[in-house]
């Protein structure tokens, strides 16, 4: 886990949902990259002082043999923008659900989403504030992800809303200051691809947050010793064999490679006490 990342975090607790929403969202990145790289070099073959863009699409599609409609370039670049905002979005919707079953693995059985008006996240914060865990989501964070995911929700439904109040709302100073390398976020008509790499930086933090938020409310003992079978399932054999102190570091690394996280020594006696 890299050093920014851990300055937000202050531990390497993590979760198998949150390990792979950041691996697909980096797999995405490598494809919206290759995708604007492709789009930035061919728009800059186009010269507006020798032809219309209308022309220019015309002659290259009949080159290329992909029929392009007629559009405008600032249309073209907006519905591109928000195009790339689609799958982060769909991918932190998935996430929550994943993370809900991670919690009632993890601490409670019976944990649902709420059933308040509003998106997943309002659900799933809801839902936690209930059982008395706060994720320390600021409310820029909150913001932020709520504006992407309405022009997400805007090019996905064909809603042409402007959501020029939405994005006034937003705390821009202190977005540039947390996100210091990143020209955004901008207005739907000005989108840049810092946008969506904002989008996905700011969707990453957040799921970050939500899941360190858990680990003060996880039980070790007792989650070993619930699911030992799933979570250590050697443990026999290690008994069997008497290798107590083998036990002892299979129990400490099946934990870690998991979840990141380091049992204490306490908590490691206490679980191979109870197999015993």
């Amino acid at each position: 886990m890299d050093r920014n990342r851990l300055t937000y975090r202050k531990t390497t607790f993590d979760i198998p949902s949150n390990r792979n929403l950041w691996l697909t969202l980096g797999q995405y990145d490598a494809l919206v990259e290759y995708q604007e790289v492709a789009s930035r070099y061919y728009l800059g073959t186009f010269d507006a002082k020798k032809e219309s863009f209308d022309a220019f699409l015309s002659r290259t599609s009949t080159t290329t043999g992909v029929r392009l409609n007629s559009i405008s370039l600032a249309d073209f670049r907006e519905k591109q923008y928000q195009g790339y905002l689609v799958f982060p979005n769909a991918s932190f919707d998935d996430f929550i659900m994943d993370f809900v079953e991670e919690v009632r693995f993890l601490i409670d059985p019976a944990f649902k989403l709420s059933k308040i008006d509003g998106s997943k996240l309002d659900k799933l914060l809801d839902a936690l504030t209930k059982k008395g865990i706060s994720p320390s989501i600021e409310k820029f964070k909150k913001d932020l992800y709520d504006y992407y995911r309405f022009l997400r929700n805007d090019v996905a439904h064909c809603l042409n809303q402007d959501y020029k109040t939405e994005y006034e709302a937003l705390d821009k100073r202190v977005i540039a200051a947390f996100y210091t390398t990143l020209n955004g976020p901008n207005e739907k008509a000005q989108l840049l691809f810092d946008d969506f790499i904002l989008c996905t930086a700011n969707i990453k933090n957040i799921a970050d947050l939500l899941t360190v938020s858990l680990l003060p409310y996880i039980d070790w003992e007792q989650l070993v010793l619930s699911n030992k079978d799933k979570l250590i399932p050697r443990y026999v054999r290690f008994l069997h064999e008497g290798r107590i102190k083998r036990l002892h570091t299979y129990v400490s690394n099946c934990v870690r490679n998991l979840y990141g996280y380091t049992l204490d020594e306490l908590t490691i006696d206490n679980i191979i006490g109870s197999l015993e």
